[in-house]
């Protein structure tokens, strides 16, 4: 996780200490120093202060690594922590844990993460569904607004058996369907996901109301339509520590986005080619979603998926102009 979302997690008192600890790997933290009798216990998501020696010779700005233990609920002890700024990874046995040194106020953090996160890129909220075929465990993580992170537990994102499903948030959408591996998303597949309205194919919204579906800006309308967005995967290499394990982002986001970088507003339409039903008839487009997007506004595409036609027709109107 980048420093600016660890940091909307970070509420100081009035006091504050050089270092802290934060652990967000989903499961217990057990860490102690050499010094230490008493081994500390951080539960998940809870920080705490930490408590480093220091001297002349190695101030805070001066140290580069500390014999920090940390040890993830159940798995192998890692002895030794860099300081440097920026996410180092360990693997310890069959895990890999993962750690962000950054400075935040005053402050340096270390932060224990996984090797998996969910970023959320629409403009919606997401949850996404967690299964672990093996331990028989389930968690529902929310993805509340764009660009929320969360993190995979442990026990999940180092699981061969577990299995992931998608749908926005507190709109009636069913669960995405189909078997969708840790181990598929970690190997850079990126599919396209189509989740179906519940019951009857009325969509009920957080509220309670009926007959609503998620708008491209997130407001409701009166449509029953199927909801279309893609699911992918980035990595970045943990050059820091030059580790070979590696950070997995899964990333959901629209199938497309569309944008008016023009100096008015503009409509748009998105249309499939119909052929006629009567004999000698000529084909027609038939509209599948039209938007109006004001100057530098953007339209996130969710009720049209590329399966709809092989071949999509944009159609714009201009002011004065149609094209």
């Amino acid at each position: 996780m980048s420093a600016s979302n660890l940091n909307n997690n970070r509420s100081l008192s009035a006091e504050c200490y050089p270092f802290y600890i934060h652990n967000l790997s989903g499961k217990r933290v057990h860490y102690w120093l050499p010094d230490q009798q008493e081994v500390q216990s951080l539960p998940n998501c809870h920080k705490a202060p930490l408590f480093l020696p220091t001297s002349r010779d190695r101030s805070k700005e001066r140290m580069r690594e500390i014999d920090l233990s940390i040890q993830i609920e159940g798995g192998t002890c890692l002895n030794h922590v860099s300081l440097d700024i920026g996410i180092h990874a360990a693997r310890l046995g069959d895990t890999s844990l993962i750690y962000e040194v950054s400075n935040y106020r005053a402050s340096k953090w270390i932060a224990i993460t996984s090797s998996l996160v969910i970023e959320n890129k629409t403009n919606i909220p997401f949850q996404c569904l967690l299964t672990n075929s093996a331990t028989k465990e389930t968690t529902d993580l929310l993805l509340t607004t764009t660009e929320d992170r969360q993190v995979v537990p442990l026990s999940y994102a180092n699981s061969p058996t577990t299995t992931l499903f998608f749908r926005p948030h507190g709109f009636g959408y069913k669960w995405s369907s189909g078997v969708w591996h840790v181990a598929d998303l970690k190997a850079g597949k990126t599919k396209g996901v189509v989740v179906q309205p519940k019951g009857d194919g009325n969509i009920t919204d957080a509220s309670g109301s009926s007959d609503q579906a998620v708008n491209s800006d997130g407001s409701n309308t009166s449509y029953k339509l199927p909801f279309s967005f893609l699911v992918g995967i980035t990595h970045s290499s943990d050059q820091l520590s030059r580790s070979s394990s590696l950070q997995h982002s899964i990333i959901i986001a629209p199938w497309l986005i569309v944008c008016n970088t023009l100096a008015s507003s503009v409509t748009y339409a998105l249309s499939k080619r119909v052929e006629s039903t009567t004999q000698g008839g000529k084909s027609r487009l038939a509209i599948l979603h039209e938007a109006t997007l004001a100057m530098g506004k953007s339209d996130h595409v969710y009720h049209v998926a590329p399966s709809n036609s092989r071949v999509l027709w944009l159609q714009i109107k201009l002011p004065g102009l149609h094209i």
